[in-house]
């Protein structure tokens, strides 16, 4: 009977001692690239804190690795984080995803990447997370001023078209248009500044009245954005 009693008693231990094993496995194994255990670590970027309407941006950043290495790109819900793409690193451990803002001005998304424990070359790497980092999607605003709005027919004397921008999105096609009979005709195109601007000289043509605006063109799929119209009057030259 105590023989009994006592294998009893040393198969409850055993059992006890097994699932007291298992817990911080079982834990590993539900959290999406072993975040459990992950230690922060590596880098993340977005490619601007602010996005226009459905504009497509990237998610880029390193992980500690020497071979391509399994990446999880994570998006917060509320409370915890979720898995939204996967892929694997380079060598050098980067990684880049791309992602598309919401459409509603005001809305915001924050993303990590995971990256679960690995063997690579016999070596190990254990779990990681990179820090946090959050988009924000704004209002596209453009607008467009001249330094003169009357010259002098023959004066030699043009003046400038200046558009604004923002978000700022250096490198964008900025189109320069003139009304004519009532359309919109090209003028000159130019690229966005690292300061949001884009400017145009214009040289007067005859004497009348002539209407100007900036488009800027789609550049990672958010929408044009039109400026404002503004009116220059070349007026006669003075009379002898």
């Amino acid at each position: 009977m105590r023989r009994r009693l006592g294998m009893r008693c040393a198969t409850k231990i055993i059992l006890g001692t097994l699932l007291v094993a298992l817990m911080p496995c079982a834990l590993t194994a539900t959290a999406d690239g072993s975040q459990a255990e992950a230690r922060r670590a590596g880098s993340l970027r977005l490619s601007s804190p602010d996005a226009m309407p459905g504009e497509l941006f990237w998610v880029r950043g390193e992980v500690p690795s020497d071979g391509k290495r399994p990446v999880v790109l994570q998006r917060r819900y509320g409370d915890s984080w979720k898995r939204v793409a996967r892929d694997k690193s380079q060598r050098d451990g980067r990684f880049g995803f791309y992602r598309y803002a919401p459409v509603k001005v005001g809305a915001s998304r924050s993303f990590r990447v995971t990256a679960p424990a690995v063997h690579l070359d016999g070596q190990y790497f254990g779990p990681v997370v990179t820090p946090s980092a959050r988009i924000v999607v704004v209002r596209q605003t453009a607008s467009l001023t001249t330094n003169r709005t009357e010259v002098t027919s023959g004066d030699g004397q043009g003046f400038l078209l200046t558009g604004e921008f923002h978000p700022i999105r250096p490198y964008r096609i900025i189109m320069f248009q003139e009304r004519v009979d009532g359309q919109w005709t090209f003028v000159n195109e130019r690229h966005e500044g690292k300061d949001g601007v884009a400017k145009q000289g214009v040289s007067p043509g005859e004497v009348g009245t002539y209407t100007y605006r900036a488009v800027a063109l789609s550049s990672r799929y958010e929408a044009r954005k039109v400026t404002n119209s503004v009116e220059v009057q070349v007026l006669p030259p003075p009379s002898s």
